[in-house]
């Protein structure tokens, strides 16, 4: 009887404890300058920038806690712990913001300033009309650019960045991060070094750079050297590697200054003279990156990206 009371006792306190935080989550609506924004938020809270409201340096969000900016600024040093979700719809977040554990930033409108920088195994989805400075996403977090116009990003270790649909981005780097890209547009530069990997099947990108031990993957078909097809085995075993009875397998392009042209997998057509020369204007493809060539029957879905890509060697094939 005592045991049974004392769980009943143990119970109750549990509730109470939980109907406290649900009774005791704030709502902060800060729409003007001059008022107190808090310094922090925590499961529960739920913070409305909006207007010329603005938190002060170093705020922070924790647990499962809700940022929304809509005209308001999220000022310099903010960081986002937790399970917790930063929105911006409109307004600003000034430079260097850090989201880290599992939190998620989305940013749909409104300006992120440089840098931002995803961290852990957080999210950050860019997507409709924001504008993004600057991203440095850094360990195993993942960044979402569907939409939106971003300067200059930038993958390391083992970060994920994900470029589709109609997002627009100037400059991209992978620095032994891996960068999917199934859309959007790259108006300068593509560069993959430090053993990054980068896996086209879509998009335009107007200029590659592979550094010395950057890897890419060029998933399509109709692939072509100067306008040789290599679907002919006499043809592409002068020039490829890793070939099975008929090219339908990952083959890696050892030849450099030659046009290599084909078809993405989402039918975009590409050509790329395989530059082995740096002239800091035109692509470059040392002779130590790796360019693989994944075919696929025809311009289809996207989810072909499910292919097991990183598991294709980083070892440069003997020649």
């Amino acid at each position: 009887m005592k045991t049974v009371k004392s769980w009943c006792a143990l119970s109750a306190i549990v509730l109470s404890l939980s109907a406290n935080l649900s009774t005791h989550a704030t709502i902060y609506n800060i729409s003007d300058a001059s008022q107190t924004p808090p310094n922090k938020i925590i499961s529960g809270d739920t913070l409305n920038l909006t207007g010329t409201g603005s938190t002060n340096f170093n705020f922070y969000s924790l647990g499962e806690s809700t940022v929304n900016i809509n005209g308001g600024t999220l000022n310099s040093f903010a960081d986002s712990f937790g399970t917790s979700t930063v929105n911006l719809f409109s307004g600003e977040i000034l430079n260097s913001f850090q989201s880290h554990d599992t939190s998620v930033v989305n940013v749909t409108g409104g300006i992120v300033r440089a840098t931002a920088n995803p961290l852990n195994h957080s999210t950050f989805n860019v997507s409709g009309n924001a504008i993004v400075e600057r991203l440095n996403a850094n360990g195993s977090s993942t960044v979402n650019l569907s939409g939106g116009t971003t300067t200059e990003i930038t993958a390391y270790d083992t970060s994920t960045l994900n470029i589709s649909d109609i997002a627009v981005i100037t400059e991209a780097t992978s620095v032994a991060g891996t960068i999917n890209i199934t859309g959007g547009e790259i108006t300068d530069s593509l560069t993959a070094s430090w053993g990054g990997i980068v896996n086209i099947s879509g998009g335009t990108i107007n200029r590659i750079i592979a550094q010395d031990t950057g890897i890419l993957n060029f998933i399509g078909s109709n692939f072509t050297i100067n306008e040789i097809l290599l679907d002919n085995l006499s043809n592409a075993s002068a020039i490829l590697s890793n070939l099975t009875s008929t090219l339908t397998a990952p083959a890696v392009i050892n030849d450099r200054d030659v046009i290599f042209s084909g078809i993405l997998a989402d039918g975009t057509p590409f050509s790329y003279n395989l530059s082995s020369v740096n002239d800091h204007t035109n692509s470059f493809f040392s002779p130590n990156a790796i360019i693989n060539i994944v075919p696929v029957p025809e311009p289809t879905s996207l989810a072909l990206l499910t292919l097991p890509l990183l598991l294709i060697s980083r070892k440069r094939p003997r020649s």
